[in-house]
């Protein structure tokens, strides 16, 4: 209730400083305004006092000139003297003379009413002619007669200008008063509402978008600033609780995380593909607990041991963890085919959920420049998000399909779910956003374009409403490994030997040599269901013979994998493990460790048999 009454607050008095605000500049436009009339005003009126004082001074120079002329004309100089003693002059003129054209004085008064300083700076000689007009041919002439000199007197006009410059200031420093007063009154209404804001706003539990709609625009960057204050201090709690978290579940998970690896370990009378499920799924929690452990040290600046910081291991005779010295990439098919299975059997089989996958010929041996639990982990979250698209009465239907796109390869995952709207597809990247999901974090869609952005990949979601959703991932490709094997080679009269607890792989192979036979090719198959089986008939065989030893991994029933057997019987030059277990790091180490190709099993049906005529296997 208290974040709600602060944050109209906010909105209320943020209204109401724009209002001020503006009041404020018309305020000082106007003052400013007067203060420049009044300035104005006075330079105009010591204007107009200078223009009728030079006025006055001319008007009298003509008067004497006009009775000068008459006098110098008739020679009579006493009337002249008398009419110059009784001109009425103005206090700045201090003495008139009249000089005859040689410039000898024949007429003269003072101005007993001024207070003139003959030693004075200030005053000034105005000289004007007495002159008569006569005409010549085509023009008008004048002759000078004599002229009369003017004392003028300017400190008086002096002093008026110093009055009318200090009335002026003192009156725009009256006004500058004024305006000063009324406009800090102004500024501290509007400063004021604004730091009672951010004071409100610093108390607030989460920063409101909405908050400063009606904020003026120039303190909109502080206000943003604030925003991201709000937004970094809140990640940063969230990211301590979780790093917390994190580091507390992943020590506590991992005494049981070991006991299922050890169960697992006895499940021998378990189907194989459901064995290597379970493998497949503890594998993934193996992967996620890591990333939990390494969360939860982030940030501190003492390292663990390395026996606190590596992960539980799946083969503890496989030494350090290969992930941790080896740039990690994925084979794209097996990701696929390994969520998929997991996926159909998290959701009650195919009776229940249908995911086609659609695997095109030019990616079955292509992999790409991302560690396997991430991609996994990603494409497990994007399918769960198709399949909770969908009602509670429908039977979920999600399609995969994956194909090179020149350096990249494209996986596409549709859904005909309930869709989400257009204007929420760009938000489903952001942290914490979702939609239409009860309890969902808002993590899933944010840590996957994270992790795709940071190897140079893309990821764009497009939907539609009650149509479906559709999600475009584009991995750059990366180098298929020296281990990896893209297809079997052989002679055109060598034996592959298939070792499997699956008849269906033999079968699988069967199917392929007769097809390679079809060619003219001698080739032969045989197959064996168990380690045990394959070494009572090995023991007696011709070794002139070329073969090829087909190996899967784990049997059932059975302790010995199919690394100890092709290691034990020194096979590794003419063998295969084709496993489901192509993506565990370990099995990999030890495959490049004693020379040993790998194939998956879910691109065995796609490899092709290449038959070398005339060259040993």
């Amino acid at each position: 209730m208290d974040q709600v009454k602060a944050k109209l607050k906010i909105r209320h008095l943020f209204g109401n400083s724009l209002i001020r605000t503006l009041r404020a500049i018309v305020f000082l436009i106007i003052a400013s305004s007067i203060a420049l009339s009044f300035v104005t005003l006075a330079v105009f009126a010591y204007q107009t006092f200078s223009s009728e004082r030079e006025q006055t001074i001319v008007a009298i120079a003509t008067s004497i000139s006009k009775s000068a002329s008459r006098s110098l004309s008739l020679g009579d100089f006493t009337g002249l003297e008398n009419s110059l003693q009784g001109t009425r002059l103005p206090e700045f003129i201090c003495s008139i003379r009249v000089l005859n054209d040689a410039r000898s004085q024949i007429a003269s008064t003072i101005n007993r009413e001024s207070n003139c300083n003959e030693d004075s700076d200030s005053q000034e000689h105005r000289t004007f002619p007495i002159a008569d007009e006569f005409e010549l041919p085509g023009a008008i002439n004048k002759k000078i007669n004599g002229f009369v000199e003017l004392n003028i007197d300017h400190s008086g006009l002096r002093r008026r200008f110093l009055h009318l410059v200090i009335a002026a200031l003192m009156g725009y420093a009256a006004f500058l008063g004024i305006v000063l007063f009324f406009s800090s009154r102004v500024i501290l209404q509007v400063i004021s509402p604004l730091t009672e804001s951010v004071e409100t706003a610093s108390r607030l539990k989460t920063f409101d978008n909405t908050l400063f709609e009606k904020a003026p625009i120039e303190i909109r960057p502080l206000l943003e600033k604030l925003e991201n204050l709000f937004q970094t201090k809140a990640q940063l709690e969230i990211d301590a609780r979780v790093a917390k978290i994190a580091a507390q579940v992943a020590h506590d998970i991992r005494s049981p995380l070991s006991a299922l690896l050890m169960a697992e370990s006895q499940l021998t009378d378990t189907r194989d593909d459901v064995r290597n499920l379970i493998k497949a799924a503890l594998k993934r929690i193996q992967a996620i607990v890591s990333d939990l452990r390494h969360a939860g040290a982030a940030g501190k600046k003492s390292s663990q041991s390395n026996q606190d910081s590596d992960p539980v291991k799946l083969d503890a005779s496989a030494g350090t963890n290969p992930a941790s010295t080896r740039k990690l990439t994925s084979h794209v098919v097996s990701s696929i085919e390994a969520i998929v299975t997991e996926k159909i059997f998290e959701y009650g089989g195919h009776e229940k959920i249908t995911i086609d996958s659609v695997i095109h010929d030019d990616v079955i041996d292509k992999f790409v420049s991302m560690e396997n639990s991430t991609l996994n982990r990603i494409l497990s979250n994007i399918i769960n998000n198709s399949i909770e698209a969908f009602h509670e009465d429908q039977k979920p239907q999600v399609f995969i399909e994956s194909r090179l796109q020149g350096q990249y390869c494209e996986i596409v995952i549709k859904d005909t779910g309930r869709g989400i709207p257009k204007h929420l597809l760009p938000l489903l990247f952001n942290r914490g956003k979702s939609f239409n999901k009860s309890g969902g974090s808002g993590l899933g869609l944010y840590h996957a374009k994270e992790a795709i952005d940071a190897i140079g990949g893309q990821i764009s979601i497009d939907s539609e409403l009650n149509r479906g959703t559709t999600v475009s991932i584009r991995l750059p490709i990366a180098t298929i490994p020296e281990y990896f094997a893209t297809k079997v080679c052989c002679t055109d009269k060598s034996e592959l030997i298939s070792i499997d607890d699956d008849a269906s792989i033999h079968l699988m192979w069967a199917k392929k040599v007769e097809a390679a036979n079809t060619f003219g090719n001698s080739l032969t198959h045989r197959s064996f269901l168990s380690p045990e089986e394959f070494r009572g008939w090995y023991r007696g065989v011709d070794a002139s013979i070329s073969r090829i030893f087909l190996v899967d991994f784990s049997f059932s029933k059975n302790y010995e994998t199919g690394l100890d057997l092709i290691e034990s019987l020194n096979l590794s030059s003419h063998a295969i493990l084709v496993t489901s277990m192509s993506d565990d790091q370990n099995v990999i180490a030890r495959c490049e460790r004693i020379g040993i190709k790998l194939m998956p099993k879910s691109i065995a049906g796609k490899v092709k048999i290449e038959v070398l005529k005339n060259r040993g296997a």
